[in-house]
């Protein structure tokens, strides 16, 4: 089935506005072992590691947390992208995507209560194979930029509940 087919299928439900059947649960469990801080996701039948340097204490590994965020909000707008261009009929090649910001360890730390501890700035620079115009792009940008899910939950707040106990070793 092609992509084009998919998002329409996926429309249709939407536009049907069935609260039901649009969720798109989705939950996981990360463990980080004892010592260091390697950790293991498994989302669904999807396992994946999240690491740190060597110089803070990981075992570079893999990526660190900071970089799996934004190398989701990279794919999701690749995928927001592909998705919408289909509907569009915007034909696209590759889809290569730069992103990158820097972390300031004053916030991590809480030393500077004006720093934050995550990124205050998020560049992404995205390329596209197409043949299409620079009108039909920047519709499709304003399309991306307002239906990514991933880019809308670190632009907008999410209530978030966390809940600390103790387990017994």
């Amino acid at each position: 089935m092609s992509i084009k087919v998919i998002m329409e299928t996926a429309k249709a439900v939407a536009l049907a506005g069935d609260a039901a059947l649009c969720a798109e649960p989705m939950s996981g469990q990360v463990t980080q072992v004892a010592d260091g801080f390697k950790n293991t996701a498994i989302f669904g039948s999807h396992e994946f590691i999240i690491d740190e340097p060597i110089g803070f204490g990981g075992t570079n590994t893999a990526a660190n947390p900071a970089e799996i965020m934004m190398g989701a909000i990279a794919a999701s707008i690749a995928v927001t992208l592909r998705g919408h261009a289909a509907l569009m009929d915007i034909p696209v090649g590759a889809v290569i995507i730069k992103i990158g910001g820097a972390l300031d360890i004053r916030g991590f730390f809480d030393v500077e209560d004006h720093v934050r501890s995550g990124f205050p700035q998020i560049d992404i620079d995205v390329r596209v194979e197409t043949s299409a115009s620079a009108d039909a792009l920047n519709v499709l940008l304003k399309r991306v930029l307002r239906s990514c899910p991933v880019l809308d939950n670190v632009q907008n707040p999410t209530e978030i509940s966390v809940k600390l106990s103790a387990a017994t070793a």
